[in-house]
């Protein structure tokens, strides 16, 4: 699933894929604007069919935060659970 995040976030920042990391904090280290925050948060939720809670998107400040987040959605079966 990590590789997934790291995946969507490479076609949004221009960073070298070895610089994501789950501790990489989106803003500090990855340079990650507001919208396209938003546009990876759509990916995923489209991706994996599911939404994340308002609470959940406002609190994810690095890339552990949004795998732990969706790990938890999956498997609390809030989703089909595969991927498109």
């Amino acid at each position: 699933m990590f590789e997934t995040i790291k995946s969507i976030l490479m076609e949004y920042i221009e960073v070298e894929e070895v610089c994501i990391t789950e501790e990489s904090r989106l803003q500090e280290d990855l340079f990650l604007n507001s919208l396209d925050y938003i546009y990876i948060i759509m990916d995923l939720e489209k991706r994996y069919n599911i939404v994340f809670p308002d609470e959940a998107i406002g609190n994810m400040r690095t890339v552990r935060d949004i795998l732990k987040n969706l790990e938890q959605m999956l498997s609390s079966g809030l989703s089909s659970g595969q991927e498109s």
